[in-house]
């Protein structure tokens, strides 16, 4: 008998040997189809938006291409909010509802959040590993995302400690993001203004800086060739030629896709290949209407399966959201940045990476917020220590990044210099994640009743 509807009624079956295993069956697919719709289908439907609408690069990269990178974290936070609003209607009156809605919330939070630790850390670290040569990071670009996200994540801050999301908290978190793009978009062109008409030195180009603002696009569109999704992909890349020259993937790679082919076909069936100049371009419309129907479909599922085994084994909502859901979410980008970082592309690996944090932040929970809040159903907050310490957890990441990346270019900034991300710097970086994540365990462990 089904009596939990929110998470389509998995307690039907999740006290069998047989229903658990199809649960986890569920969460590998549910995982792996996120990745790949929005790796193969979305994006390329939001380039072909930008293009078709003539949308800046500086605009593009920040906003959708921004939007598309992180449209895993953004959806499973949306279907989160709507699991929170669901358990309240459907539980209403019962302790039921509290811990159903409770949980959803935590889930989404955590999972923004843990995403971010691995951006920051991990994702930087392992790109300076991946390449013989020591990485130079643009330090504007480098710095206006960690200052955008420490905004970001001050307001996320607030918010817990308040336990409840008004809708002005929720609506100014729309409005930084607002006063975000505004940024990215004019301070290249106000920089090199002043360069000119104040230094005196000579124009560098009709779009100046542009590159520093184009590297969530540009990212996106290399490391799309080498993504996890396209290796299992089996047809990804054979319309286009691009794998002509390239070696045939490995048996074992043959092996394991092999039972996502039936889904990998469905995918493209319902999502029409509208990448600019291709022969279904005009159906980019239908690809992104049906690209986040799948990615809502796949939250779904896999936040309900996340949600049955936290409750069944008693595991915090926040260990699930950093350790699962976040880890998932982010295992596709990894692979992205690493193969751009291999391909040359090193700082435009880490920037892209970092700067799709401050969008999961201010759009991932501020837009279901301010929908939700809208409409008279404000969102609260019941599990504010767990949540205080792995946005504490965080801040540590922040300050270590500060440390390792940013403070060694203080002496060079009076003129022209780059931040380093060497071998050093990238080892560094990793293990101040684990020793993050580690803290964040103990303190976990030790406020949690025996």
């Amino acid at each position: 008998m089904c009596d939990d509807i929110e998470n389509i009624c998995l307690d039907a079956i999740d006290g069998s040997c047989a229903g658990v295993v199809f649960e986890s069956v569920l969460f590998v697919y549910s995982l792996v189809g996120i990745a790949q719709v929005a790796d193969a289908h979305l994006v390329p439907g939001l380039e072909t938006l930008c293009h078709r609408w003539k949308i800046p690069g500086d605009v593009a990269g920040a906003s959708f291409l921004a939007l598309g990178s992180s449209a895993p974290e953004i959806i499973v936070s949306a279907v989160s909010t709507a699991k929170s609003i669901l358990a309240q209607s459907v539980h209403h009156g019962s302790g039921t509802s509290d811990e159903h809605s409770a949980f959803a919330t935590t889930l989404g939070i955590s999972s923004i959040v843990g995403s971010g630790m691995m951006a920051f850390m991990l994702i930087p670290g392992l790109c300076a590993l991946a390449v013989p040569h020591t990485l130079r990071l643009k330090r504007r670009p480098l710095l206006r995302d960690v200052f955008g996200y420490i905004m970001a994540l001050g307001l996320l801050h607030a918010t817990v400690f308040r336990r409840v999301v008004a809708f002005r908290h929720a609506a100014f978190m729309l409005t930084l993001y607002g006063l975000y793009l505004v940024v990215v978009s004019t301070a290249p062109y106000l920089r090199e203004s002043y360069r000119v008409r104040v230094s005196g030195l000579q124009p560098r180009g009709s779009t100046p800086d542009s590159r520093y603002v184009t590297d969530d696009m540009e990212a996106l569109q290399l490391g799309r060739a080498a993504s996890l999704t396209e290796s299992l992909d089996p047809n990804a890349g054979a319309d286009s030629g691009e794998g002509e020259d390239e070696e045939p993937a490995h048996p074992m790679v043959r092996a394991l896709a092999m039972p996502f082919r039936p889904m990998f076909a469905l995918l493209s069936a319902t999502c029409p290949e509208s990448e600019v100049g291709g022969a279904q371009e005009d159906r980019y419309v239908v690809t992104l209407v049906a690209a986040f129907a799948w990615l809502a479909a796949f939250s779904t599922v896999l936040l309900a399966v996340v949600t049955r085994w936290g409750m069944l084994l008693a595991v915090p909502a926040t260990v699930m959201g950093m350790y699962v859901v976040a880890v998932g979410a982010q295992i596709p980008d990894t692979v992205q940045a690493v193969a751009v970082a291999r391909r040359g592309h090193g700082s435009m690996a880490v920037a892209s990476a970092v700067g799709s944090q401050v969008i999961n932040i201010l759009i991932g929970l501020g837009l279901p917020w301010t929908m939700s809040a809208s409409v008279g159903r404000p969102i609260y907050i019941a599990d504010r220590p767990e949540l205080l310490r792995i946005v504490w957890a965080m801040w540590v990441c922040i300050g270590a990044y500060l440390v390792i990346l940013v403070m060694p270019t203080l002496p060079t900034w009076c003129r022209e210099g780059t931040a380093s991300l060497g071998r050093k710097e990238g080892v560094l970086l990793i293990t101040a994640y684990f020793a993050s994540v580690l803290l964040y365990s103990f303190e976990t462990k030790l406020h949690t009743p025996s």
